[in-house]
């Protein structure tokens, strides 16, 4: 190996701004590369000397002893050149049998992009996790990998858990089905079976699901747009057909990620306003994993508004929504729209908000999840939530119980432990 490639720097959280970023030294000088730059808070200010930058030979650097023995935590300050670059928590453990240090810094770009560059020049630069001279993570089999690779894709806190959760179980619930394939063939079959119905939600729980707000002009769409997503993106005003391009912007409701997408007209004439307003409901809709059918709760229904009635109808993840319940002059229209929506929307129930005043939003969004299968979600269960495992377990259950030596085989050497 090439001088300078015994040591590499990982970032392990995605890119871009966030609360926390981890960044991961791994090899044989790891531990005294960090030790350089880490100044430990329990020792108060001490400035590294100017006169100590480690040379990348590992047999001229020397380690100060400030970073903490295996799994154990220390907060302090990262130094460079005499200058506290962030508060940071490190922690030294190894992977496999190369050392490793993680250093959870705060997660703006340039204190990120400070960190990196001053690793690098003390000797471990920045690489592509493929480069890596270890894993992320030590893995067993493929379902751990596939967790791991997962974990980089995901975008909330709960998708982790969710993961690291399925990391530590998910080998086992399968060795278990594999051995229940020969003696208990249906017991094997319900296991699998209700790990196959959960990845839906466990690939929306990763990769996030797409809202799409449907409706006539002027009911509301940019307003609850705004409001769902806590700032102002599109522009609001009553003059109907504002906004002229569909706008998307993204939210989290209980860990669970979502992409809204305002549907709102893009034409001049009021004409083209209605026409654009049907077209976006079919044309979105049939891409979108839910439709939220926004209609003005304080006008008569429009013919743009039961056209879309209609569309979204037919479609099974869909959720009328009558908007501006703060009008004071609501009654006189909102009973006979209700009852008109729920026959044309086969739905029984319309959801009712304010979205200038928020009203109503929360069960909105509770709704939304349960459109999308949350409802009765535990995030602490075995799930498949890769394509790969998906099909490998129709392949199991389609086997099964006729040939259940095939079964088992599929699950231990290509579902657990494959290419």
């Amino acid at each position: 190996m090439s001088e300078g490639r015994d040591n590499r720097t990982l970032v392990l959280t995605p890119p871009g701004a966030g609360a926390i970023g981890v960044v991961r030294v791994v090899g044989r000088d790891a531990a005294a590369i960090v030790s350089r730059l880490f100044q430990p808070s329990s020792r108060g200010f001490q400035p590294p000397s100017p006169g100590l930058w480690p040379a990348r030979n590992s047999a001229q650097i020397e380690t100060c002893g400030a970073l903490p023995g295996d799994d154990h935590l220390r907060y302090g300050q990262f130094v460079v050149d005499n200058e506290v670059v962030d508060d940071v928590v490190v922690s030294l453990g190894r992977i496999g049998s190369c050392p490793a240090v993680d250093i959870c810094a705060h997660g703006g770009i340039r204190v990120i992009e400070r960190i990196l560059e001053t690793l690098e020049r003390f000797g471990a630069p920045l690489c592509i996790t493929a480069e890596s001279p270890a894993p992320i993570w030590q893995v067993n089999n493929l379902i751990e990998r596939e967790t791991v690779d997962a974990m980089s894709r995901a975008k909330t806190h709960r998708a982790v858990r969710f993961l690291a959760w399925q990391r530590e179980h998910m080998g086992r619930q399968l060795e278990r089905a594999a051995s229940l394939c020969q003696t208990d063939a249906d017991r094997a079959r319900k296991l699998l079976q209700a790990m196959l119905e959960r990845y839906g939600c466990a690939r929306t729980l990763i990769e996030g699901a797409t809202l799409a707000i449907l409706g006539p002009p002027n009911s509301g769409k940019s307003t609850l747009f705004n409001r769902l997503i806590g700032r102002s993106v599109t522009i609001v005003s009553p003059r109907p057909g504002t906004t002229r391009d569909w706008v998307t912007g993204s939210v989290e409701v209980d860990g669970v990620p979502l992409t809204l997408v305002d549907t709102a007209g893009r034409h001049e004439t009021r004409e083209d306003l209605e026409h654009q307003a049907i077209e976006s409901g079919r044309e979105v809709g049939e891409r979108a994993d839910v439709c939220l059918l926004l209609l003005d709760g304080s006008a008569p229904l429009s013919d743009t508004a039961q056209t879309l009635c209609r569309i979204c109808g037919s479609r099974p993840r869909s959720l009328t929504v009558i908007n501006k319940t703060d009008k004071t002059d609501l009654e006189c229209v909102l009973d006979p729209a209700v009852v008109w929506v729920d026959d044309a929307c086969r739905a029984g129930s319309t959801i009712h908000v304010s979205a200038l005043t928020g009203t109503g939003l929360d069960r909105l969004m509770q709704e939304v999840l349960k459109t999308l299968g949350f409802g009765d979600w535990v995030d602490a269960a075995a799930a498949f939530f890769t394509a790969r495992q998906r099909d490998l377990a129709a392949k199991v259950l389609s086997d099964l119980p006729q040939d259940a030596e095939t079964a088992n085989r599929t699950i231990r050497e290509r579902l657990l432990n494959g290419d």
